[in-house]
Parts: C-alpha cells; sequence; structure tokens
C-alpha cells in the first residue's frame, strides 16, 4: 500500500529523522538542503522497495552530487495511518551493498512497533 499525499515540503506529513539517519547524513557530509531534498523525494515518490513491517528502500543521489559519484540508499518507516515516516538508515553501495539479515530484522521489529502506535 502507497500513500498518496499532497504537499509542498512537508506540509501533511511528519518526516522524523532518527539518530543513526542524522549519525550518517553528517557523515555523508549532507547539508540542510540535501535533506530537505530526500524528504520531499520521500513525500512525492514511490519506495522502490517494500522491505515489509512498514519499512521502505529507495535509491536517491543529492542534486549537488556528481551522479556517476554514488547513490545512497535510503532505509525509512512510513506509518501511513499516522502520517508519519521515519528515516532509519542510510548508506552508499560504496560502504555496503545491503542491509545486514539481523540489520533488516530489527529495523522490522522497530516497523512493527512504530506502527502499533509505540515510539521510536
Amino acid at each position: 500500500m502507497y500513500r498518496v499525499i499532497q504537499s509542498s515540503v512537508n506540509a501533511d506529513y511528519d518526516i522524523v529523522e532518527l539518530p543513526q539517519f542524522k549519525k550518517q547524513a553528517k557523515r555523508l557530509k549532507l547539508t540542510d538542503a540535501d535533506i530537505a531534498e530526500l524528504k520531499q523525494k520521500l513525500i512525492d515518490e514511490e519506495p522502490e522497495a517494500n522491505l515489509g513491517s512498514n519499512v521502505y528502500k529507495f535509491r536517491w543521489v543529492p542534486s549537488r552530487w556528481n551522479t556517476s559519484q554514488r547513490d545512497a540508499r535510503v532505509i525509512y518507516i512510513d506509518i501511513i495511518k499516522d502520517s508519519k515516516a521515519y528515516l532509519v538508515s542510510m548508506y552508499t553501495k560504496k560502504d555496503k551493498s545491503d542491509l545486514t539479515p539481523d540489520e533488516l530484522k530489527n529495523v522490522r521489529k522497530l516497523g512493527k512497533l512504530l506502527g502499533k502506535g509505540g515510539k521510536a
């Protein structure tokens, strides 16, 4: 199930950056403008992969990066009924090819918890 959102910059949708995501964004030297661009993409476009338990993944390249340089994989939890998304993780293909089975298991647990009204 995909979300249908009318927005120009998060007006109807709350996007929360979790601490791990913030740490990874800092490591990748993302600017506030990059993060705003990422959030708008999350709102405007369909996710590329449904990982189960409200967890999704998509590829993203900040417009200021050289596209041949790299792209980032963004993992997020989308709680449609609460109009809220949680940015969980971000990594480049250079860093790793995918989430480990343990990482995926943990993010799915968090997705289930948040889907039931829990807190991150």
